[in-house]
């Protein structure tokens, strides 16, 4: 990534190694952060925390993926 650019991964409770595999990749990294659900909010929850976080660090301009391949809604073709 470039040195402008941040990461924010917001694991929502999954039983992957999100966790794991972020917390090694973030060792002697100050762009890259990790924000743990322990319950699944869905998409919308995952969105809201990486907003929020953001937005007290007045982080901009944001930009979300979402992990599980669907859209925002979480609707496929919406």
């Amino acid at each position: 990534m470039p040195d402008y650019v941040d990461a924010v991964v917001v694991d929502g409770a999954s039983a992957d190694d999100t966790v794991r595999v972020v917390k090694e990749c973030r060792q002697g990294r100050a762009d890259l952060f990790l924000i743990e659900h322990e319950t699944n909010q869905g998409c919308g929850g995952a969105v809201i925390s990486g907003y929020a976080w953001a937005a007290e660090r007045d982080f901009h301009p944001l930009v979300f993926f979402c992990a599980l391949g669907l859209p925002l809604g979480g609707f496929p073709g919406r």
